[in-house]
């Protein structure tokens, strides 16, 4: 009944250019493994321009800066950069994030310190944040628009930080415990980009796995070379989907804050609806679901199709690949009650009249008055187009 799919964490990561310490595993990347998705947010957010896909995956020119813009917004952590390892969320009434070009003598007390606030995830965002009411303070020092990293009228937190607020505030929380606060500086205060070319790294195998799933690698300073590969290369077949780690990370985050019981935002998901009267049961759409959101059912109630909201990212293969155009895909309107699976379809399973196999019935699930498999009617249409009345 279709190619059985399961998901897989990404487990390896490969270094893109010798320039720049930024990692990438094409197998996660939705683009790459699934052209119909035209998810180019990695290259886009670059403000260098040089981040690409080439003929073998992701590309790097020269001018890379390490901002680490485009790993930040990529949906499934098919890129990683170095240097934005943020502590756990602790006790702490305020936690400082500055970027690496504020000097030690001018650093606000505890500052966390990475090379770019805007290479932050939203996930990152809400992670530092405990049940006791502490906040994060992202330091804007007045810089960005002169930064070598790519100047813009908006600080390159800003999307992030607005992200995070909105989902707190729809979580019924407080959306002003992540903000951005302006102490600007003199520019000529400003120290040059901080690269550490004699930094090497040293990346457990449990830092490494906890990385992928949303949290940063625990980076150190050793003597071995800096490795081009992270973690173990595993090889990817077709029926391997990939893990969206961002917004299961954001979901647990949100949980985690205001409760597993509590409506969560409907920004974060999409409704998908079947019609039973046009489906097929063809079962493309789970077949061809990039992670997962999309399964297969079969139970006493029949054969169906199973939805798993926390997975659906909305790219639309599922809409792209159904034969009868019977799935419909939209934002959700209202606040998400259960991350529990919905049943999308049912449909009690028939014996073929031609082949003798069961089969779920579908709207054509009966030619001739006689239960045939969508197999066998094309096989019986096809005789009738080369033959005839001969049949």
């Amino acid at each position: 009944m279709g190619m059985k799919t399961h998901l897989q964490a990404v487990e390896s990561l490969q270094q893109i250019a010798p320039h720049a310490r930024l990692w990438a595993s094409n197998a996660a990347c939705l683009s790459l493994r699934f052209p119909n998705i035209t998810c180019a947010s990695c290259i886009e957010s670059c403000p260098q321009g040089v981040l690409r896909f080439g003929n073998h995956g992701h590309e790097l020119a020269e001018g890379c800066q390490e901002c680490g813009r485009c790993a930040a917004v990529c949906p499934t952590g098919a890129l990683a950069a170095h240097g934005f390892s943020l502590p756990s969320a602790n006790a702490s009434r305020l936690i400082p994030v500055e970027c690496q070009q504020v000097s030690p003598d001018e650093l606000t007390p505890n500052a966390v310190q990475i090379p770019c606030l805007g290479g932050l995830k939203t996930s990152q965002l809400l992670a530092q944040l405990d049940g006791d009411g502490n906040a994060v303070a992202l330091i804007d020092r007045g810089w960005c628009q002169d930064c070598r990293s790519g100047g813009d009228e908006a600080h390159p937190a800003s999307g992030h930080i607005r992200h995070a607020q909105q989902l707190l505030e729809e979580s019924g929380l407080d959306g002003g415990r992540i903000r951005l606060v302006s102490q600007p500086l003199p520019l000529a205060k400003r120290r040059d980009h901080v690269h550490e070319p004699t930094l090497q790294h040293q990346v457990s195998r449990r830092g490494f796995m906890r990385h992928l799933v949303g949290q940063a690698a625990t980076v150190s300073q050793v003597g071995a070379p800096v490795p081009k590969t992270l973690g173990e290369p595993v090889a990817t077949d077709g029926r391997t989907r990939i893990v969206p780690v961002e917004r299961l990370q954001i979901i647990a985050a949100l949980q985690r804050l205001a409760g597993k019981e509590a409506a969560l935002p409907a920004r974060l998901f999409y409704q998908v609806d079947i019609d039973q009267q046009r489906c097929d049961q063809h079962q493309l759409c789970a077949a061809t679901c990039p992670v997962t959101a999309l399964r297969r059912i079969e139970d006493e109630q029949g054969v169906g199709i199973g939805f798993h909201p926390q997975l659906c990212t909305g790219c639309g293969e599922c809409q792209h690949h159904c034969p009868q155009q019977a799935i419909s895909l939209t934002p959700l309107n209202s606040p998400l009650t259960s991350l529990q699976p919905q049943r999308l379809s049912q449909h009690t399973l028939q014996r073929c009249f031609d082949c003798g196999h069961d089969f779920p019935g579908g709207k054509a699930a009966i030619t001739d008055q006689d239960p045939v498999c969508p197999s066998c009617r094309k096989s019986r249409e096809l005789g009738r187009a080369l033959f005839g009345g001969m049949l």
